[in-house]
């Protein structure tokens, strides 16, 4: 905005202020008109950072355990089909992931990641990245039982399974496994691990709307009870 602001010649203040607040939600207009820096004549540097330190984690160059946690409770139990929820978890939870580097390791951000998935999609998730970089154990990855998978790795197959709506393919391959050789699943299997999947979630998103039904029909049921027990007035 300052920029903007420079370019247009805007150098007044409290016009300043006044025009910021145009661009803004109804919600956020009403809560910065309530910041005492709004309504004292304050300078514009002093309402931009009364603005800042209300939305500390905008502002912030520190990655926090509690801000992915945020990011979690915003992005609960997300399926296959919730495109945008599911791009916009990715864009935020990167970002914050790269601000822990060091600090969490990658182990603990791939769990976090996935729990923001429903237990059908985020077992689709870990069989297809099985099927795409192998198991932990092979000779080329030489990973931990309990960091199987690179946050890298595992974004990627979202965004493969989320894309293209179905599950990822791929010719049938065989894969060393240590001392022995597994096959991997077939890609007849995955197109029924991802139908099924598909339909859980399905199931699940039934179950809820059939829930609120059920409670808008009991409340309609109370209403009418409720209108038919009361004594007509009037009469001579």
């Amino acid at each position: 905005m300052e920029s903007l602001f420079k370019a247009a010649g805007m150098n007044n203040d409290e016009e300043r202020i006044e025009k910021v607040i145009e661009y803004v939600d109804a919600e956020t207009d009403s809560e910065w008109r309530g910041l005492d820096s709004f309504s004292d004549g304050s300078s514009w540097e002093i309402f931009v950072k009364e603005v800042q330190s209300s939305y500390p984690e905008a502002i912030s160059e520190e990655g926090s355990v509690a801000m992915l946690d945020k990011i979690y409770r915003e992005h609960a139990r997300l399926s296959q089909n919730d495109t945008e929820e599911i791009h916009a978890l990715v864009r935020k939870f990167q970002a914050e992931a790269k601000k822990l580097t060091g600090v969490l390791e990658n182990g603990a951000l791939v769990e976090k990641f996935t729990k923001c998935f429903t237990p059908a999609f985020k077992k689709l998730i870990l069989a297809q990245a099985l099927q795409k970089y192998g198991h932990y154990s092979d000779v080329n990855r030489k990973r931990h039982k309990d960091d199987r998978f690179d946050l890298k790795e595992v974004i990627n197959i979202v965004a493969i399974l989320v894309d293209s709506g179905t599950s990822f393919r791929s010719e049938e391959t065989t894969k060393e496994r240590g001392p022995g050789v597994i096959k991997v699943k077939q890609e007849a299997d995955l197109e029924t691990e991802g139908r099924l999947a598909n339909l859980q979630d399905g199931v699940m998103a039934l179950g809820k709307e059939m829930s609120s039904l059920r409670g808008f029909m009991q409340t309609m049921n109370n209403e009418w009870k409720a209108k038919s027990q009361t004594p007509v007035q009037g009469g001579l």
